[in-house]
């Protein structure tokens, strides 16, 4: 073998190699690649679930908000309608109190009106038999 040939056939089992290595090195780039993608795959499902876990979570939350409110406003109307009711009966009886009282007043007043009736007929008729 020539000298030619020898450097050819070293250049060629060079290039060989280093075609070699640069295979195993992006298989191994390729594998890491895929066992990277792999975790972040896995990191962002972990996450897909934390997250709608949170949302379940406050969604149960804002339920349960939603339910205390209308049960507070739902009491709240109860008491009012109550008191209102109670307002209402404590209004009548004050009105019938106060009918009572009016027609107690026209009572009096007419019996009054019927006294200074009888007492100026006794002055009239006492005026007459004294004074003539």
């Amino acid at each position: 073998m020539d000298r030619k040939t020898g450097a050819i056939l070293a250049i060629a089992i060079v290039g060989v190699l280093t075609g070699i290595a640069g295979i195993v090195i992006a298989n191994d780039a390729k594998s890491g690649n895929q066992d990277t993608q792999a975790q972040l795959d896995a990191a962002v499902a972990r996450e897909d679930r934390r997250v709608a876990a949170t949302a379940a979570a406050a969604n149960a939350g804002i339920r349960k908000s939603e339910k205390s409110a209308e049960a507070s406003i739902e009491a709240a109307q109860k008491s009012d309608s109550k008191t209102a009711d109670q307002n209402s009966e404590q209004i009548a009886t004050l009105q019938s109190t106060l009918d009572s009282l009016k027609s107690q007043i026209s009572d009096l007043q007419a019996a009054q009106t019927s006294s200074n009736q009888k007492l100026n007929a006794r002055i009239t008729a006492l005026s007459n038999r004294v004074g003539g």
